[in-house]
């Protein structure tokens, strides 16, 4: 609920600078956070999954451990956050000529560095803290960050337009890299973990047997995700670009709420793994599917009947959003079906599959993409819908292979050792 509440004001937050800047400076801001969350999937390099499942694993077990995991994600995400921030600053200006059409959003992109930065410290932050289920003072902190953001990143939006938006938001950054910094403190305290920065040879394996993989995953979908929105606003304008970035906000919202229940599934089912008991994890894994899933039709069924209704919030050019916004509704429920299945995959340590059904994820958005953008917004909504089914029929096929070799090992005697 905390999680939630956070969301809505950041929701809250995306209407009101929507009706402060109209659909096509909107567009513009949707476009600039897209390229902006793009650069930050490298700067994170899967380090906030790392975290999160192998603080889980070792918190009890090997303390000092869970120590050094936390410190050396905190100085790799450090250090990536200030190569990318680097390479987009230096890069700002080609990007926004040559590939967002619009040469004057260089200054936007170099100011928003600073959210991609405090993006990569944050990702590393909020992933421990997962892995301590500290889904409480998580749950504060979202709420926290949310109630900053509406009155900052609007007074900046009224005096400095576009640019003042994306200053609100890096000034919203820094406020939760502080927040998390202290909580991440305080579980570190109650569970007599020191962090150390000291991180041996098998710290470093870890890194790059699981992290390089979930990063590898991570840019696989994030690029298409952002080549479809620029593809759209090159095709159909800034206008469309803007209206998909309205409707679009809706399924964040509801993605955002399931990803709240489902985060919760990669720490437990991590924390269960060691016992060996199939039904148990089976168990879990379906719960945890149910309570996404069914969260998400929750919202899903009446955000589409109000669908014109909710659209025209934004304000004037924003109605024909309506057929949009319902396209998206149907595909937020079917790929939260695979919130879950994702999550158990990670845990298992299937790391190469995890990698090909991303991979397969985004050739299924890239190529609806082309096939559908020419229709603007709804045709974009369109692509994300044939991408969840897609997804789902992947997902669920891989997952009963993937369920059953585990069954059959776990089963096994245990050597002796």
């Amino acid at each position: 609920m905390g999680a939630g509440l956070g969301q809505g004001l950041s929701f809250l937050t995306t209407v009101l600078t929507a009706r402060l800047l109209g659909a096509e400076r909107y567009g513009q801001l949707g476009i600039l956070i897209s390229t902006i969350n793009l650069f930050a999937t490298l700067a994170i390099v899967g380090l906030g999954t790392t975290a999160t499942k192998y603080v889980a694993e070792y918190r009890n077990s090997d303390p000092a451990r869970a120590g050094r995991i936390i410190g050396l994600s905190s100085v790799v995400a450090a250090t990536s956050g200030l190569l990318v921030a680097g390479i987009l600053i230096l890069f700002a200006p080609y990007v926004s000529e040559h590939v967002l059409k619009s040469a004057q959003l260089a200054p936007q992109l170099r100011l928003g560095a600073l959210i991609l930065f405090f993006t990569a410290v944050n990702g590393a932050q909020t992933g421990a803290l997962t892995g301590f289920e500290a889904f409480r003072e998580l749950a504060f902190a979202n709420a926290l960050r949310g109630a900053f953001m509406v009155p900052c990143v609007c007074a900046l939006t009224i005096t400095g337009s576009v640019m003042g938006a994306i200053l609100g938001y890096g000034i919203v950054s820094v406020i939760a890299w502080f927040v998390y910094n202290r909580l991440i403190r305080a579980q570190c305290r109650k569970h007599n973990i020191a962090v150390s920065y000291a991180a041996s040879r098998s710290e470093l394996s870890l890194l790059w047997k699981f992290s390089i993989p979930v990063l590898i995953a991570g840019l696989a979908f994030t690029p298409a995700a952002w080549w479809c929105n620029a593809l759209l606003a090159a095709t159909a304008g800034y206008v469309q670009a803007g209206i998909f970035t309205a409707a679009f906000q809706f399924q964040i919202v509801m993605l955002f709420f399931a990803g709240a229940l489902s985060n919760i599934a990669l720490p437990i089912l991590s924390h269960t793994v060691p016992e060996r008991n199939i039904e148990k994890y089976k168990r879990l894994l379906n719960l945890n599917t149910l309570a996404t899933t069914g969260s998400v039709a929750l919202m899903a069924i009446p955000i589409a009947l109000f669908a014109p209704v909710l659209m025209r919030t934004y304000g004037q050019g924003f109605q024909e959003g309506a057929t949009v916004l319902r396209i998206l509704c149907l595909a937020a429920v079917i790929s939260t079906l695979n919130n879950s299945i994702g999550h158990a995959i990670w845990s298992l340590n299937a790391a190469c599959a995890g990698v090909f059904l991303s991979l397969l994820r985004s050739a299924a958005l890239v190529g609806a993409g082309y096939v559908f953008v020419h229709k603007g917004a709804a045709g974009l909504a369109t692509a994300y819908l044939v991408m969840a089914v897609i997804q789902t029929v992947t997902h669920y096929a891989f997952m009963g292979h993937l369920l059953n070799t585990c069954r059959l090992r776990w089963e096994a005697p245990e050597p002796a050792i």
